[in-house]
């Protein structure tokens, strides 16, 4: 995790964070999609934003990037207001579908960004800076229209580092992008926040969030259900889930030894454990009964209900 002093230097000096929902509901064609969502980015931390699908992540990016205002609450970039001209020059985004003009080159489109953040506050990066990080000099002649969508999601990301941001907000910035170019977008995302960026993500892979992010955030419904160290996610997902229909049957004395947790109602039994292989076999050896027999690992779907209560 990013040094809790930080967040303490940062308002002693009246810095402002890059980032700070602070209460935000929104409320879209009379239903609420975010209610009273409270979190921040740091100097130089990056964030993952975890989620299943309609939990308020891109609301949320939308919120963050000034495309909506909140219904209640408050966002701020740098304490300023991410509605205003001034305040998004120093705001670096990648939506889930980056639209390129198709008749322009990757050179112009590149080019063309950086002039238009000319003379804006934040981390000025050479093109040839952004190119050679992310491995674009092959591209640089080639028309939008041509490339694949990995690529395209690359020009975007060099796009969103051209304009010399000081906190970048990705949603899903992985998707469409093979093993190769993920190394290569990390690359150059850990560079900006060892430079003293700021990042905010979402993604659907804990391993990412694990590997690169200093905090997690996880939404469920519109609501943040849980703030976690990345570390205490991969923990909580590293767990196998044996399940079968049967509540009623006793279970041999040593599962409660293998097992982190053993839940059972009157219709099914759930184990879960560091090793499947020592419980199955304690239950086989016991001629337990395992009607609808299940084993896997645990799923962000599960976590997301654990740490919710439901």
């Amino acid at each position: 995790m990013t040094d809790t002093r930080l967040s303490a230097c940062a308002r002693a000096s009246g810095a402002s964070p890059p980032l700070v929902f602070d209460g935000v509901s929104k409320s879209l064609k009379g239903r609420s999609v975010l209610r009273e969502v409270s979190f921040e980015v740091l100097p130089g931390q990056c964030v993952a934003l975890l989620g299943p699908n309609g939990a308020g992540k891109s609301t949320s990016f939308s919120l963050a990037m000034g495309l909506r205002r909140p219904s209640a609450g408050t966002v701020r970039i740098f304490g300023g207001d991410p509605r205003r001209a001034e305040v998004r020059r120093r705001l670096g985004c990648l939506p889930q579908r980056a639209d390129l003009p198709e008749e322009l080159t990757v050179r112009e489109v590149l080019t063309l960004v950086g002039r238009m953040y000319a003379g804006a506050p934040g981390r000025r990066r050479e093109l040839g800076e952004v190119v050679e990080t992310l491995a674009l000099a092959e591209l640089l002649p080639r028309r939008c229209g041509g490339l694949s969508g990995g690529q395209r999601q690359l020009v975007a990301l060099a796009c969103s580092l051209t304009g010399g941001p000081d906190l970048l907000i990705l949603d899903e910035p992985s998707v469409a992008l093979d093993r190769d170019s993920v190394w290569l977008m990390w690359q150059a995302l850990d560079g900006f926040v060892a430079d003293g960026g700021s990042v905010l993500f979402a993604t659907h892979l804990i391993r990412e969030a694990g590997e690169h992010s200093d905090a997690v955030v996880i939404l469920r419904a519109g609501k943040v259900a849980t703030a976690m160290s990345p570390a205490a996610v991969t923990d909580a997902l590293a767990v196998c889930e044996i399940s079968f229909a049967d509540g009623r049957s006793a279970l041999p004395p040593q599962i409660h030894d293998l097992a982190r947790e053993v839940r059972r109602d009157e219709t099914r039994t759930v184990i879960r454990c560091a090793d499947p292989v020592p419980v199955l076999a304690a239950l086989i050896a016991a001629r337990a009964d395992l009607p609808d027999l299940a084993v896997g690992p645990l799923t962000l779907e599960q976590l997301y209900d654990d740490e919710t209560g439901r």
